[in-house]
């Protein structure tokens, strides 16, 4: 009996040594398919903490002493929560990287953890809630947003240069947060305000304006914008002004010395609230600033709900507005026209489990138009936004397949020089977004070559504001090509492109009659000069020639005919110039005579 217990147990041992070693193989394996998360803040601007109680016409949330933002900045975080929605589903239907058996997604178990955070629409209460986030949760390994670059600036700042967490946002466009050593870990898949100014520099060549004026936010973004726009126009002269937000005073000083400079186009760079910026509008059509006559052009800081309706006047005023912006969505592509008929399917139980009460999106908020004045933002900045959620998801499978993100992934990886030895990882990612093919440069930045802007036109039709596309740019072309049955008009419903300055009426003193006495003057005076210099010639052995020393009467005669042909450049001005030129200093005539006459 004995040996048959020796055999049973040892038969024993080796069962439960057989089930420890499937269970450890089993662990293993499901710990290997399993899924890695990628946890992301994302920083929306679900209301604007500059905006007082009492000036508040949404929602005011007392948890944070701000006001909701207008339906319409909802369909950013709605496109954002669909790219978390189809990388994690591995849905191609817009970007086709996201297909499980590509390249960069083929084998990787990456999956996207969404955290939506309130950005205020300001730094201070950005960088509030991602330090809270840090704080009581798990650290992100990555932030998307926000959007204003005068928020994004102080995230950086902690995100970037205390964690080594990669940021990305959909609309930070100041050439500020080029800085790599104060900005760290700072990308973006919108183009950066020098390349903005450049497009609006080539409008302006193309129409041939050579004067205009800025009126510029004296905050990261108005100013890095004026920057830009001085360092790209060069064939253009420009009147810069600039104003403090919220401080209409300072409004109307810019306002009054804008009247009184005789440029004719505008450009507004604004990141002001909705109120304010309407007001500043009213005020300078009352200024003679905007209107019928003159050219105003905006840039994507302000949008249709920033120009008041509520006056019939006005309204035709305001009429043929210019925004020059970068394109998020881009009519035509296959992306995007796919985005946009699958609009409507889209629901809205996928994003609002995420949203606080405030925020929630209404019920038909899919069934209105992607075009709507409730949806504006989704082809401007949710497009964008989308790439944004998309890029962070590539980065992660790129980085590895299946391994957890690393903390301070930012320093360990993306800057870090590629096996190739050429590129650094954050300049090896590319693929084709909502937005185009999307590829940053070392520091970040969208490729200007990857992007696609607009010149659209402001049209108020029964008070409801919107813009209209008129022209496109290509920037990889650098060509602009009208859209078909555009129409083209410009302030005031003209269809005449006003001047870029306003003559003045004033008394030019143009030489008129005098110019021919100079003449005849000229020629008596020349006559007598030629006179005595043959004179001198041809009695040059005669003593009195010779005592005066013939040579330096041939130099007094010489000298005093040069004198006299000053009096031929003197007679010329710009009396004759028909094409006003003269303004601009570029007169030939003129400018000839005056360079002469010196000499």
């Amino acid at each position: 009996m004995i040996p048959v217990l020796r055999g049973s147990v040892k038969k024993s041992q080796f069962k439960l040594l057989l089930v420890v070693c499937l269970v450890l193989l089993l662990s293993a394996h499901a710990s290997s398919s399993s899924s890695s998360r990628v946890n992301l803040a994302i920083l929306q601007r679900m209301t604007d903490a500059r905006v007082a109680l009492q000036e508040c016409n949404t929602i005011y949330v007392d948890e944070s002493k701000s006001c909701a933002r207008a339906d319409r900045f909802k369909g950013t975080v709605a496109a954002a929560l669909l790219a978390v929605k189809d990388f994690n589903d591995r849905n191609p239907r817009f970007v086709r990287q996201f297909d499980k058996d590509s390249e960069l997604l083929g084998g990787c178990n990456k999956v996207l953890v969404p955290d939506i955070m309130d950005s205020g629409s300001t730094g201070t209460v950005s960088v509030r809630n991602i330090i809270g986030a840090i704080a009581s949760k798990e650290i992100p390994d990555a932030v998307i947003g926000p959007s204003r670059s005068d928020a994004s600036q102080p995230v950086n700042v902690v995100v970037g240069g205390a964690y080594g967490i990669p940021q990305i946002s959909y609309g930070s466009t100041s050439i500020a947060l080029d800085n790599t050593l104060i900005y760290p870990s700072f990308m973006r898949t919108i183009p950066a305000d020098s390349e903005t100014a450049w497009i609006i520099c080539e409008y302006l060549r193309e129409i041939g304006y050579k004067y205009s004026s800025i009126l510029y936010v004296i905050d990261s973004y108005g100013e890095s914008f004026r920057t830009a726009l001085l360092s790209q126009c060069k064939s253009t002269t420009f009147q810069v002004f600039s104003y403090i937000d919220n401080d209409m005073k300072t409004v109307e000083e810019s306002l009054t010395a804008i009247s009184q400079t005789g440029v004719n186009s505008l450009i507004l760079i604004s990141t002001s609230e909705t109120g304010f910026v309407q007001e500043m509008l009213r005020k300078a059509y009352a200024y003679g600033v905007v209107g019928k006559g003159r050219l105003l052009i905006t840039t994507d800081g302000v949008s249709p709900a920033h120009f008041p309706v509520d006056d019939t006047e006005l309204q035709a005023a305001m009429n043929g507005s210019l925004l020059m912006v970068p394109t998020g969505g881009v009519d035509g592509t296959d992306s995007w026209e796919t985005f946009r008929r699958n609009w409507s399917n889209f629901d809205v139980n996928d994003v609002n489990p995420e949203l606080p009460e405030y925020w929630q999106l209404a019920h038909d908020f899919y069934e209105k138009t992607i075009y709507g004045p409730d949806t504006s933002m989704v082809k401007i900045f949710g497009a964008y936004e989308y790439d944004a959620i998309a890029a962070i998801g590539l980065f992660a499978c790129m980085y590895d397949k299946t391994q957890e993100i690393p903390v301070e992934w930012w320093n360990k990886w993306f800057t870090k020089v590629s096996d190739d030895g050429v590129m650094k990882n954050v300049e090896k990612l590319k693929f084709d977004g909502l937005t185009g093919e999307v590829r940053l440069d070392s520091k970040g930045n969208r490729l200007a070559s990857t992007a696609t802007y607009e010149a659209q036109t402001l049209e108020i039709i029964n008070g409801i504001a919107g813009f209209r596309r008129r022209q496109i740019f290509n920037r990889a072309a650098s060509l602009w090509t009208t859209v078909a049955g555009a129409d083209i008009f410009y302030n005031g419903n003209s269809y005449s492109l006003p001047p870029d300055v306003i003559p003045r009426d004033e008394d030019k003193q143009f030489l008129g009659s005098a110019a021919i006495t100079s003449y005849i003057v000229y020629v008596l005076l020349g006559g007598v000069t030629i006179f005595c210099f043959i004179w001198t010639i041809l009695n040059r052995n005669y003593k009195v020639v010779v005592a005066s020393q013939f040579e330096f009467l041939v130099l007094i005669t010489f000298g005093v005919f040069i004198s006299v042909t000053t009096l031929v450049p003197l007679a010329v001005d710009d009396e004759n110039d028909q094409d006003g030129l003269a303004y601009y200093g570029e007169y030939e005539p003129a400018n000839t005579a005056c360079m002469a006459s010196v000499w």
